[in-house]
């Protein structure tokens, strides 16, 4: 599925942890980088390389867990989102940081729960990213088929005015007609 196109942000205080976690992840094909400080991984976080970033709760100082109640800044679906590794139970880590587009796994992690979290994380990021184009393109299509219909209006017009004032000649209203479309 991924060919090292998507970029995985490890945060972990635990770098045995963090070497089994990067070892599994490009194995499948998944491209890597580990940190082990929080304030690293928080400002690589907002630099745009990653797409998902998987954060041991443990591994954020104490101070930056209020800073984690202001990560929706970075928690963009289009930029990255978070998956927390955590010992805490689902309810109380719920309770500390509810956070659209934020993930949870309970700790300890089965690899392949990670795995399975990351390529569903990244297909739904891909669809949002083609959507997006979707919307784009419809409405570019949208302000093209509004242009053809103001053209016709004019031309409507101006053979409506052809037609109460046949004093013009039938070829000045052609020439307007064909200057309209560009011909």
């Amino acid at each position: 599925m991924n060919d090292f196109s998507y970029h995985i942000l490890i945060l972990n205080e635990d770098p045995i942890d963090s070497a089994d976690y990067q070892s599994v992840l490009l194995n499948y094909g998944f491209q890597v980088s580990c940190f082990h400080d929080s304030t690293t991984a928080f400002t690589e976080m907002n630099s745009g390389k990653y797409d998902v970033a998987v954060i041991d709760y443990n591994a954020i100082d104490t101070n930056e867990r209020q800073v984690l109640r202001q990560l929706k800044e970075y928690v963009n679906p289009m930029k990255v989102r978070i998956i927390f590794l955590t010992t805490l139970n689902q309810e109380v880590f719920y309770k500390i940081c509810t956070l659209k587009s934020v993930y949870y796994i309970q700790k300890p992690i089965s690899i392949n729960e990670l795995v399975v979290r990351l390529e569903v994380l990244l297909k739904q990021k891909d669809q949002l990213k083609q959507y997006k184009k979707e919307s784009v393109k419809n409405d570019k299509i949208i302000l093209e088929n509004q242009r053809e219909i103001d053209d016709l209006k004019k031309i409507s017009q101006i053979l409506e005015q052809f037609k109460q004032d046949q004093s013009d000649k039938p070829m000045q209203q052609i020439d307007r007609i064909c200057y309209i479309y560009n011909y």
